[in-house]
């Protein structure tokens, strides 16, 4: 049991706390790239990250319409680099 607490405390921890760093600097970099509210920067990230860094053309008319393929191509690179 011990064991288990100790790998979950520095291991399973520590993967998930670097995560979550890493997610906000994404964010940040992302808000520099487009002004769109949280939610729809929450929405790419999650988009991209469960999609091998793709975009399918559906998602893309239906949640990210407004943004230009330059703007959309920046964020999946940024995604890639920081999250994947």
């Amino acid at each position: 049991m011990a064991g288990c607490v100790d790998e979950t405390i520095h291991t399973d921890f520590k993967r998930e706390l670097e995560y979550l760093i890493n997610y906000d600097k994404t964010k940040e970099a992302l808000r520099k790239i487009v002004d769109v509210p949280d939610k729809l920067i929450d929405l790419f990230i999650k988009i991209i990250s469960q999609n091998d860094g793709k975009l399918s053309e559906s998602k893309k008319i239906k949640y990210f319409s407004k943004l230009t393929e330059d703007e959309i191509e920046k964020m999946k690179l940024l995604v890639k680099k920081i999250l994947i």
